[in-house]
């Protein structure tokens, strides 16, 4: 999956996003955003998202929700969730973002995973977690990094496949 450069947002009239993200055969996308050039504006999609400071620091808002995110630290959004990001202190923060269909984690709505993991985040009406921000220092978010480090080194516009030949067959 190669980045692309985020673009302008486009909504329809209640604010949902127009921009299909990947495909049904492969639900992701991964952009490359720069705050220093345009602000995300409020949006919402059906889609998860995930978040990863690249530079700088920026508000991201979700719901009613606020956090400032730093260079280092993520960020994840619910689907069905209002969102907007903006640029803090002209810091021109830079992040990647990851939009997915629940699917991908999930797989289809009779497996175990859906049942137990994806159902419950999706059927909340309330929306109770309109993000999540994970703890910098807990032991998964330290392999993220390294993953993340890992895949800069063999090349930034590497895609998945590309990187794990024989994965995807």
């Amino acid at each position: 999956m190669a980045r692309s450069l985020g673009g302008n947002t486009v909504t329809d009239r209640h604010g949902r996003e127009l921009i299909a993200h990947g495909s049904v055969q492969f639900p992701v996308a991964c952009y490359e955003n720069d705050m220093s050039e345009k602000t995300v504006p409020w949006h919402w999609h059906d889609d998860w998202e995930v978040i990863a400071v690249e530079k700088g620091a920026a508000m991201f808002a979700a719901g009613s929700d606020r956090y400032v995110i730093r260079e280092g630290q993520g960020l994840f959004i619910n689907g069905g969730v209002l969102h907007g990001i903006w640029d803090m202190e002209n810091s021109g923060c830079r992040f990647i973002s990851i939009v997915y269909h629940p699917r991908l984690v999930g797989g289809s709505a009779d497996s175990i995973f859906w049942q137990r993991y994806v159902q419950p985040i999706l059927s909340d009406a309330g929306r109770s977690l309109p993000a999540a921000v994970p703890d910098p220092e807990e032991p998964s978010c330290k392999s993220a990094r390294s993953f993340q480090k890992g895949t800069e080194k063999r090349g930034k516009n590497q895609g998945y496949a590309e990187l794990y030949p024989g994965a995807l067959q």
